[in-house]
């Protein structure tokens, strides 16, 4: 199950910046905010039933069955669940979770990189602080604008494009908290969640490695295809033309391969698709030298060794190609120091 923290408050006689707006309506949102979440099988974290958190919760008991969605997050020196009306009459639905620390801020603000998503509703110095480190740590978030506090702040940043929010999304958070756009929010944390997923996958080279493995699993291919191929010299039909190209193919996707495989050397840096594109090049022209050197010969390229030959010539080439490329580069192979006048 994931978990939406909910933080904010709307409480009279509190100084906010910018001022409060339309409380009850705030209040109201919260409420309709909890049943949605529920209904999606999502559940929360809350902290105190003094704030937005109530009535969330209030909302949220409507419909939710499923045990321990509601997680209280709170202090040894609060009174944690019970400072919820609901807690009373659905205890299986709350999970009372005590920090040890006595300090309410490193129970509040640890728990902040391990939620799924957030969801500020006013508030005020706490609330912006919440707000700006899951800006920094790439949280998926909800900012609402329409009643004022740290949320109208965090929305400005949003839609400034400093979140993972699209400019659609952060123009809805300013918008009537009807059901229907309620709905529209839970499906902005869903699609900022994605794009969360991506930017780890693409920081990380996690999709690479799927890159990696499928070109391993090519040539590797290649190889009892080969062997189901091979003919004896003089053969007739397609089986023999069949073959010829597999020793083209094979080691360019070897080639290809191992110009993947440099990530996993010390100090390699992320392959792109000029690195496999040169590995795959590396490997076709290995391909190409084996069997001319064997035409050459006069031996028949039809042999299942001379595949194996192909695809290990092409990883290796592909391996180390674009290194000894760059090397290349940089070697001056004209020199015009022999070509000065000698002084006499």
């Amino acid at each position: 199950m994931k978990y939406i923290s909910i933080v904010g408050s709307v409480e009279e006689g509190r100084p906010y910046d910018p001022p409060l707006r339309n409380a009850a309506e705030a209040k109201r949102t919260a409420e309709l905010l909890g049943t949605e979440l529920a209904k999606r099988g999502y559940g929360v974290i809350v902290y105190s039933g003094g704030y937005i958190e109530r009535d969330v919760a209030r909302g949220f008991v409507k419909v939710a069955k499923a045990k321990k969605s509601i997680r209280v997050l709170f202090p040894s020196h609060q009174k944690g669940p019970e400072e919820f009306p609901e807690y009373a009459n659905h205890k299986a639905l709350f999970e009372p979770i005590v920090d040890e620390s006595p300090d309410w801020e490193m129970s509040f603000y640890g728990s902040l990189p391990r939620v799924d998503g957030i969801v500020i509703i006013g508030g005020a110095a706490s609330t912006l602080i919440t707000g700006v480190l899951a800006l920094s740590y790439r949280i998926p978030l909800i900012a609402l604008q329409s009643f004022g506090g740290s949320g109208e702040k965090i929305w400005r940043a949003l839609s400034a494009g400093r979140g993972l929010t699209t400019k659609e999304e952060a123009n809805e958070m300013a918008q009537k908290s009807d059901r229907e756009m309620i709905g529209k929010w839970i499906n902005s944390l869903e699609a900022q969640a994605e794009a969360r997923r991506q930017e780890i996958l693409n920081s990380s080279g996690g999709h690479w490695l799927l890159v990696a493995g499928a070109l391993a699993v090519g040539w590797v291919l290649t190889l009892p295809l080969g062997w189901l191929l091979q003919v004896p010299p003089n053969a007739e039909g397609w089986r023999p033309h069949a073959f010829i190209f597999l020793l083209f193919l094979a080691p360019m996707l070897a080639g290809a391969s191992g110009a993947t495989v440099r990530m996993f050397l010390p100090d390699a840096s992320t392959p792109n698709l000029r690195s496999i594109f040169l590995g795959m090049v590396a490997g076709g022209v290995s391909g190409v030298l084996l069997l001319t050197s064997h035409l050459v010969a006069k031996t028949d390229p039809h042999n299942f060794v001379i595949l194996m030959t192909a695809v290990a010539s092409g990883f290796i080439a592909g391996l180390t190609f674009d290194a000894v490329f760059k090397k290349l580069e940089s070697v001056d192979v004209v020199r015009t120091d022999v070509l000065k006048k000698v002084k006499t």
